[in-house]
């Protein structure tokens, strides 16, 4: 009789573990397989144990993973591609055979170049710029508009070095005149 209910308890257990692995409640389905091996001593428990880890892992990592798109997603769409690549990483390593971070982290490298193609871009209009408003200054009218014209090569939409070459047109307009002024009345 004693050795029924221990047989009972025990199948009572593995029900018990069964239907919280089922439920997926890992860690209760763990516990009753420990507390079923307390009452016998079986293989059958000791693998269902290992089982239940791989699966509580397996969930573990798609919750991670799926923690990982959701944020990298919305940085991708933010524009913030480095924190979005972090992430995308990160999610390929939870799933190295999902395609969706692998294809981002391979349109985050084209936008990744196109933008630092930008900033050098942007690096030598505003150097052009900068060496040009230097001339102006200094009254090198020749020169500065040289430079600003230089200056719309890297950047041919902006609007100041337009402004700034007419500035220099204007200026060697008015010395053309002054000169011819001079001429003329020196000849006179």
């Amino acid at each position: 009789l004693a050795i029924n209910q221990a047989d009972s308890e025990y199948l009572n257990l593995i029900k018990a573990a069964e239907a919280l692995r089922d439920q997926k409640k890992y860690d209760q389905a763990i516990a009753k397989y420990e507390e079923a091996l307390e009452k016998k001593d079986e293989q059958g428990p000791k693998d269902q144990i290992i089982i239940i880890k791989g699966l509580k892992k397996e969930a573990d990592n798609q919750v991670k993973y799926q923690e990982a798109i959701s944020s990298a997603d919305m940085f991708y769409n933010q524009k913030s591609y480095l924190a979005a690549k972090e992430k995308y990483n990160i999610a390929h390593t939870l799933k190295p055979s999902e395609q969706h971070p692998i294809t981002r982290l391979a349109d985050i490298e084209i936008k990744l170049a196109a933008n630092s193609a930008a900033q050098e871009k942007k690096k030598k209009y505003d150097e052009a710029v900068e060496a040009a408003d230097a001339l102006f200054v200094a009254e090198k009218w020749e020169e500065a508009k040289t430079k600003y014209t230089e200056a719309l090569n890297f950047e041919a939409s902006a609007t100041y070095p337009l402004e700034k070459i007419k500035d220099c047109n204007d200026k060697l307009i008015l010395i053309a005149k002054e000169k011819e002024k001079v001429d003329k009345i020196f000849s006179l």
